[in-house]
């Protein structure tokens, strides 16, 4: 492989999906319908991928896998989708997402299953990943839905060139010893959700103040910049010396999922066009909008579309 400049790598949640869809007045499971979805896969390191791309910007997928069928079917979808991706074949079986979609698709539950790390192999797909960044030679690595058992991968992808975007999972935060480790990486962009936010602090999501707790984390966890997604009212960018804020555009919702994925797709896609934070805000909050606007986490925004909205 010959060494190309990459804008981003992003690592390392991507699932096989299956959905099922309720029908209007079922009465149970007994009644489901297993809408036939072939090699469909989600994840929120793809989701942010082909936000990426599909903006213009060249993007990395390095994700983990099992030795199994279902591994077969994601690689086949990602190569349909001209995804540039480097499978790392580490799990006792490929991760999982059932989507369950109700009469009302804003209820849309999503249930992940992602198996262990084979651990004789883990040090192996580790130097894959040093190697990959690199070849690559991107401007940003970003690791996201990461969780305390990610971290040796994450590791290794933050060795490397790029500033370092992490966007840990609620279980992480929960961890004090796995954020003390996150932290110490040395991080340009920590991203999370509201709920997230307060894993960190150890509060109820439902008390969640976000000017008082967002600067309250970020004061506690010594970062760069914190980037922090709350639905519909908005997202929030803090350093030592910025706090912005930046209003959700008003739309109608149809499927929420992927929403803070397409968001940090197009804060990094206008971040590497060299866009202000403002500009790269308002953006993201764009895509964003129009990703809800769509089904499916992974059917994200394209070009004009974000544009109709900043019109």
């Amino acid at each position: 492989m010959s060494p190309k400049s990459y804008g981003a790598i992003v690592g390392f949640s991507v699932n096989k999906e299956e959905t099922i869809e309720l029908p209007p007045n079922s009465d149970g499971l007994s009644k489901v319908t297993l809408q036939i979805l072939p090699r469909t896969v989600s994840g929120s390191s793809l989701n942010v991928v082909r936000t990426l791309v599909s903006l213009g910007s060249a993007a990395k997928l390095l994700y983990t896998v099992g030795h199994d069928l279902h591994s077969h079917d994601v690689i086949e979808a990602l190569t349909g989708w001209s995804i540039d991706g480097f499978p790392l074949p580490v799990r006792v079986g490929t991760p999982r997402t059932i989507v369950v979609i109700p009469s009302d698709p804003k209820e849309t539950k999503l249930y992940c299953h992602k198996p262990l790390y084979d651990k004789e192999l883990i040090k192996g797909v580790c130097g894959d990943v040093r190697e990959q960044v690199g070849l690559c030679q991107p401007n940003y690595v970003v690791a996201t839905g990461v969780r305390s058992e990610d971290l040796i991968l994450v590791q290794a992808l933050f060795e490397g060139l790029g500033k370092k975007v992490l966007n840990p999972s609620y279980e992480l935060m929960k961890n004090y010893y796995s954020v003390v480790q996150v932290m110490s990486y040395g991080l340009d962009l920590l991203v999370m959700n509201h709920e997230e936010v307060c894993a960190g602090l150890d509060k109820p999501v439902s008390d969640f103040e976000p000017d008082a707790d967002i600067v309250k984390l970020f004061e506690l966890l010594h970062a760069q910049a914190l980037l922090v997604t709350y639905n519909s009212n908005g997202a929030f960018y803090r350093t030592k010396t910025t706090g912005i804020h930046q209003p959700s555009l008003s739309v109608d919702v149809i499927d929420p999922t992927g929403a803070g994925d397409a968001f940090l797709g197009g804060f990094l896609h206008c971040q590497l066009e060299g866009f202000s934070i403002e500009r790269s805000m308002e953006f993201a909050a764009a895509c964003a909008a129009a990703k809800i606007r769509k089904v499916g986490g992974s059917n994200v925004p394209t070009m004009e579309e974000v544009k109709e909205f900043l019109r």
